[in-house]
């Protein structure tokens, strides 16, 4: 169980840390930075759901926040064990 605890952390640290990138960083031609979106937002894929924030044309991606609850439980139910 401890390795699938750890797997779950390193995608939780991963998905953070494509928060942060999608925040801060427009250079998004960097072969490793596409490279490591590709592969989080495949992971992500699943649990996208985008709700329009007005007239403005903005979006809001519920993604990766469903994706953190997801892994959160499923690191409860595994230390649980």
């Amino acid at each position: 169980m401890g390795l699938l605890v750890l797997v779950v952390k390193v995608m939780q640290l991963a998905i953070l840390f494509r928060i942060l990138l999608s925040w801060f960083v427009r250079d998004t031609y960097d072969r490793r930075l596409l490279t490591f979106t590709r592969t989080v937002d495949k992971f992500l894929k699943p649990f996208r759901v985008t709700i329009p924030m007005g007239a403005a044309g903005v979006f809001l991606d519920l993604g990766p926040i469903l994706a953190l609850v997801t892994l959160q439980m499923l690191e409860s139910i595994l230390i649980s064990f």
